[in-house]
């Protein structure tokens, strides 16, 4: 069995919502997310219906992925950015690696283009990831920073 690093949960699978209205547009008063890996202690209060309880007693929803587990999904989504970089960006990419000499203007070599725009990609995808884990991170360090706004 393949073991996971720590914190390599990218992903949420349980989304928790309101057990009165099944409404999603809640807010506690230790997370800012309705999105979770573990119900977090704390009070709860439904924006849609009044409803105010303990954290634990939200409905814990699974969210269902059409693309298999976390690997899958992660290669899903680098697929994703890796088309969108494509699509949307390859003009303004090509001009700045031609404008900083990366890659010659005058005879374009398409496989070192290609080199170019797959590493961006990449590295977008590990930077999202990067930034999701520290932002699950920072609301578990400091539960009570959504409470303060």
């Amino acid at each position: 069995m393949k073991k996971e690093a720590p914190n390599s949960k990218a992903l949420n699978d349980v989304a928790y919502v309101c057990p009165q209205c099944g409404s999603a547009n809640i807010s506690t008063d230790r997370e800012s997310s309705v999105l979770q890996t573990d119900a977090v202690e704390g009070i709860a209060s439904c924006h849609n219906c009044g409803w105010t309880d303990k954290t634990t007693k939200l409905a814990a929803v699974t969210l269902g992925n059409p693309f298999g587990g976390k690997e899958q999904t992660l290669d899903a989504f680098a697929s994703d950015v890796l088309t969108t970089t494509t699509k949307e960006c390859i003009l303004p990419i090509g001009q700045l690696l031609i404008r900083w000499g990366f890659i010659d203007g005058k005879k374009i070599d398409q496989r070192q283009f290609s080199r170019y725009i797959a590493a961006i990609a990449q590295a977008t995808v590990q930077a999202i990831v990067e930034t999701r884990r520290g932002i699950a991170s920072h609301a578990k360090e400091k539960p009570n920073a959504a409470a303060r706004k």
